[in-house]
Formats: C-alpha cells, sequence, structure tokens
C-alpha cells in the first residue's frame, strides 16, 4: 500500500509542476491515472523500499516526466517499476515494458561488439584504425588535411576515448550535420559517410593516447570497424552477438522523427527548440529534430526497457558458464588506462576512469568493483550500473533538464550507487518473476 502510496504522489505531483498547475478537471483525470497505474503495480519488496521511496523523491524534484528502474541479478529482474508519464497529453503511464532512448549507454553495448569480434580472433585491440577500415567506403582517401597522426590510432584507443578527437577543441561532428552537409554541397542531414571523411580529413586536437577525452564519434567508427569486420550491419551484429546472449530481445535501433515512434516507446520532453536536420528553415523540438538519430547508431542510437538494460549489465559477471564475455575480455574492459587517462600528474591512479566501454571504479575497503555509464540526449536521461557481484540496475527517463541540473540521472548518480551499495539485493533464489503488463 505505501508504495502504491508513493507512486500515485509521485505520478501527481509531477504533472502537476510541469504543468505549471492544473484545474480542476486536469487534476480529476491526472489523480484516475495515478491510481490506475498504482494498483497496477505489484508490492514493493522490503529491500527495494528505500530505491523506491529515493527515486520517487527525486522525480518529483526535478519534475522528469517519467521514468523506468530495473534491478538484475545474474539475469534476474528482481525489481522493475514505472513512474509517471509515457505521455503525458495521453495520460499513459510509463510501464516497465516501456522502451527509451538509452543514449550513451550504447557505448557499452558497442564496445561489447567489438570485444566479440576480438574473442574470435577477427579483430585485436591494438590494430590500427586505418588497417582496419582498409577498403571501406567509410575511409575516405588520403589527402593533404589528413592528420598523420590518424595512422597511430588503434581499436583499444576508440573504446577508451583516447584517440584524438576534443569536442571541446573541435566540436562534435555527431551533432554538427546541418553544417557538414551544407559546406559539401548537400542536402541535411549529413550521411555518416560524409560525417566521417570530413572529419578523418581534419587535423586531431591530440595525439592519440596521450590523453582521455569523450568521444561521440570515436563510437561512430567503432560502429564502422564492426559492420567492416563482420560483414554485418551494425544493429543486426550487436542484436545477435551482444544483446540474444544476454537474453535482451526487446531493444532496437531508434528513429528521431514522431511518426517513427516505436511500439511501446515514451514520448521525450524538452524545452529547448532548433533547426531541423531535416528542413533547417523549420524549428522543432530538439528531440525530435534537433539532431540525427539514425546516425547516432554505434553511440547513442539505442532503445530499450529498463530491464533488458540491467539484464544486459548482468551479463558481464553471470555465472561462469553464463557470462557474456570471456575472463580476459573482462579484464581488459577494466584494466586502467597508462598516462593521463589513468593517472594524476603526480602519478596517483585516479579514482575512477574510463575502461572499453565503461566508466571503472575500482573495488576497495570492502567494496567490489563496479562500472557505470551514462547517458544524454535532449529529452533523454539514461544510467547503467554493473557491480562485480552479478547485480545491475538501469534507470531510464524522458526527459533530462530541470531547473536544478542539466542532466538528471547525472546528478542523482552518486546519491543512488552510495544508496545501492547499502542495499542488500536477494540471490535469484528467492527472486520473483518479473512483473507482468496489466
Amino acid at each position: 500500500m505505501l508504495a502504491a502510496f508513493r507512486l500515485a504522489t509521485f505520478s501527481l505531483i509531477g504533472v502537476i509542476a510541469l504543468a505549471g498547475g492544473a484545474t480542476g478537471e486536469s487534476l480529476h483525470a491526472t489523480s484516475e491515472a495515478s491510481e490506475d497505474a498504482a494498483a497496477n503495480t505489484p508490492p514493493t519488496p522490503e529491500w527495494a523500499a528505500p530505491l523506491e521511496e529515493f527515486l520517487a523523491a527525486q522525480l518529483a524534484k526535478h519534475q522528469i516526466p517519467g521514468a523506468s528502474v530495473a534491478v538484475v541479478r545474474q539475469g534476474v529482474v528482481l525489481y522493475a517499476r514505472g513512474f509517471g508519464y509515457a505521455d503525458q497529453e495521453l495520460r499513459q503511464p510509463v510501464r516497465p515494458a516501456s522502451r527509451f532512448r538509452i543514449a550513451s549507454l550504447s557505448k557499452p553495448l558497442t564496445a561489447t561488439a567489438v570485444l566479440r569480434l576480438v574473442e574470435a580472433g577477427e579483430l585485436n585491440l591494438e590494430s590500427k584504425l586505418l588497417d582496419v577500415l582498409q577498403g571501406s567506403a567509410f575511409l575516405p582517401a588520403e589527402g593533404p588535411g589528413r592528420d598523420e597522426r590518424l595512422s597511430e590510432v588503434t581499436i583499444r584507443h576508440l573504446l577508451q576515448h583516447r584517440a584524438g578527437w576534443d569536442r571541446g577543441v573541435s566540436g562534435d561532428p555527431m551533432f554538427d550535420s546541418i553544417r557538414i552537409a551544407t559546406a559539401l554541397g548537400k542536402t541535411p542531414p549529413a550521411t555518416l559517410k560524409d560525417t566521417i571523411h570530413s572529419t578523418l580529413s581534419r587535423p586531431l586536437d591530440f595525439a592519440p593516447g596521450e590523453r582521455y577525452c569523450y568521444s561521440n564519434f570515436g563510437y561512430c567508427l567503432l560502429g564502422r570497424v564492426i559492420e567492416h569486420t563482420s560483414g554485418m550491419a551494425y544493429g543486426d551484429f550487436v542484436q545477435q552477438r551482444v544483446l540474444a546472449p544476454a537474453g535482451v530481445t526487446d531493444a532496437q535501433l531508434g528513429r528521431t522523427l514522431p511518426r517513427f515512434r516505436a511500439e511501446r516507446e515514451v514520448k521525450y520532453y524538452d524545452p529547448g527548440y532548433g533547426p531541423s536536420v531535416f528542413a533547417a528553415e523549420r524549428r522543432v523540438a530538439k528531440p525530435y529534430g534537433a539532431w540525427n538519430l539514425e546516425a547516432m547508431d554505434a553511440h547513442g542510437g539505442w532503445i530499450a526497457t529498463a530491464s533488458d538494460m540491467a539484464r544486459y549489465g548482468s551479463a558481464y559477471y553471470g555465472k561462469p558458464d553464463e557470462s557474456l564475455l570471456s575472463a580476459s575480455s573482462l579484464t581488459a574492459t577494466t584494466e586502467r588506462p597508462g598516462g593521463a587517462a589513468g593517472y594524476t600528474p603526480q602519478g596517483e591512479p585516479t579514482p575512477n576512469f574510463y575502461g572499453l566501454g565503461w566508466r571503472v571504479i575500482p573495488g576497495g575497503d570492502g567494496e567490489g568493483l563496479r562500472m557505470n555509464h551514462l547517458g544524454s540526449l535532449s529529452g533523454a536521461s539514461s544510467l547503467l550500473v554493473c557491480q562485480s557481484d552479478g547485480v545491475s540496475y538501469a534507470l531510464l527517463c524522458n526527459s533530462r533538464k530541470s531547473e536544478f541540473t542539466w542532466h538528471f540521472c547525472d546528478a542523482i548518480l552518486p546519491e543512488l550507487m552510495e544508496l545501492m551499495q547499502r542495499t542488500t539485493v536477494p540471490s535469484q533464489a528467492g527472486a520473483a518473476s518479473e512483473p507482468t503488463e496489466p
């Protein structure tokens, strides 16, 4: 009863605050929808009550329209809940089966795909990017603008964001579609091929391996590495070689425009507007055309449920015969990079670092190793945490900003991780089945 009350209270408060007030009629409609959602919500297990209370309070404080959370241990969903609305206007509540844009949670998927190719002997982490893409249409002919240091970029550099691109210096080409297409005399949005050719024809911002700098473009290139090496479309390879072995069945590449909204996909909310990449003279809500999601496949293009993302995360530390990756691949994933990417100027190890597709927090003082990743797009905020005890949890939201922060999941992640460190998540032997859809 208490859990149902909290869920109903969050839904009501969040919608009123976002609307800037409500008439008696809208209050009545909201209350009815909240009561319906609460009535169809299974009882909250005792161990998950503090988590649910924390999330309900944070979502209400930040006025996030809707969210979905799931906790999984070694492939078994122990807890899955929806909060608020998948579509405010239609008063459709978020369900555990609601699908969200996961944004940069796509990067761990891509990194896992690369490691699957390494395990199969089809790729090497020290392979040079230009050698791997030799003969690919995505590799431009060598010209006077190409930086000679590109020949030094390895697959490992790309996975660890150490390849040489700094979006704070030269911008992020994955969000520069109109400029790239216009410069080539073409109609936006820029194709992946044009984006890659344009960027590889410009100088790097630093020497490969010198330091860490988060790069969407680097992961875009990894998507093309996967395609060229495997002979399969990127999305097909990830679904067959990464998601299916992890027991994930409900993830797919998303689409930009509202008319292509997938079944059970939520609606996204952001206060910003910008020129459409599909028609630059038009201004659109940022989640629906200010950038091209189809071009972001390998670094930010997937949609999924929270349960499926947590299930994928838990597969990193599954049962010995069910783990998604080999022991050597897992060691490589969590290995500290050298130099400025893993150490302070004084030579001390940094508290955390970016491994192969994940931010890694080494264990110590009785704590196990943890890996996490955040996702951020206009209208979408997400997080995924993977623990070495086989527990993984995901939170997906259909809004990102509030008056308190520009990125909701980033703002609550430290407190959420601390809470989950104190939480005794039951073993799968005592787990209930995943909640079914009403």
